[in-house]
């Protein structure tokens, strides 16, 4: 043992079982090879703490179970690719290096609070996000672009347009470090920023948008410096759907766009007030 490895403790307790077991929780890494009784325990000790483990079950022994609990586990810290190491059989010049390697790098992903199940579930719904949010600003600019008229700048009219969502994802990731403030959600626990400012995006764009329409409504074709008018509101239209990203989406989700009254057999309110 190299003394620079462990750190001594006096632990009040005759029983060296009792200090072994608990010693386990502040591990750096474990390593499993075969074992009985003893070993099982220390695994599943390991395993309840999250430490970075390296079960061989290739040679057997309650190192098996440890490895079969390190798979099923819903919080793990071992890739698949290193779960494989894990299960093969034999030993050779390599094997020592690949799972120190092991060990170290479930020992960052735990520093990082990364689980490599979400770390790949996140990298899809991130390029999910991300191709998500390229439709919706090129509708942006669609709509910008055939809602302009002849008084108002091409760029001007982007700016107006697609500000909101630029509000919206601002909004939307200072909201995830006031959370944090308040200590209503861990860092680690909550999804990538990328994906909060993508949402916070649609949410401040979809909410800017409803406004300069109502405005466009009532006031017809804008000019120039109605727009430069409206730019700070809806600004703050923006940033406010982004940092109230949990309000507005169950309100957009629950918006009825599609009139089925005539699919049911229900007057439209245009039918009933023609009735009166």
């Amino acid at each position: 043992m190299h003394h620079e490895l462990f750190k001594y403790e006096l632990i009040d307790n005759e029983d060296w079982a009792i200090a072994s077991f608990l010693s386990l929780a502040k591990a750096d890494g474990m390593m499993i090879l075969g074992g009985g009784q003893s070993t099982l325990i220390a695994g599943l000790v390991g395993v309840g703490y999250r430490v970075p483990t390296v079960s061989l079950a290739g040679f057997g022994g309650r190192a098996q179970e440890i490895w079969a609990l390190l798979r099923s586990s819903d919080n793990k810290l071992a890739t698949p690719e290193e779960l494989s190491l894990m299960a093969q059989p034999g030993w050779n010049a390599d094997s020592a290096r690949r799972c120190v390697g092991t060990l170290l790098n479930q020992r960052k992903r735990k520093q990082q609070g990364v689980d490599p199940t979400l770390a790949r579930e996140h990298r899809r719904v991130i390029a999910i996000a991300a191709l998500a949010l390229s439709f919706f600003v090129a509708l942006l600019v669609a709509i910008a672009e055939y809602s302009r008229g002849e008084n108002l700048s091409r760029m001007l009219s982007y700016v107006l347009f697609c500000a909101p969502a630029l509000a919206g994802a601002g909004g939307s990731l200072v909201r995830i470090v006031f959370d944090w403030t308040q200590a209503a959600k861990r860092l680690a626990s909550q999804g990538p920023p990328v994906i909060s400012a993508a949402l916070g995006a649609v949410a401040g764009g979809v909410s800017g948008l409803f406004f300069i329409l109502a405005q466009k409504i009532a006031i017809g074709d804008l000019q120039t410096k109605q727009a430069i008018i409206l730019l700070p509101f809806v600004l703050i239209v923006g940033l406010v759907a982004g940092l109230t990203l949990d309000k507005v989406f169950p309100k957009l989700l629950s918006l009825d766009v599609v009139k089925t009254e005539a699919l049911e057999g229900k007057p439209s309110v245009l039918e009933a007030g023609t009735n009166k």
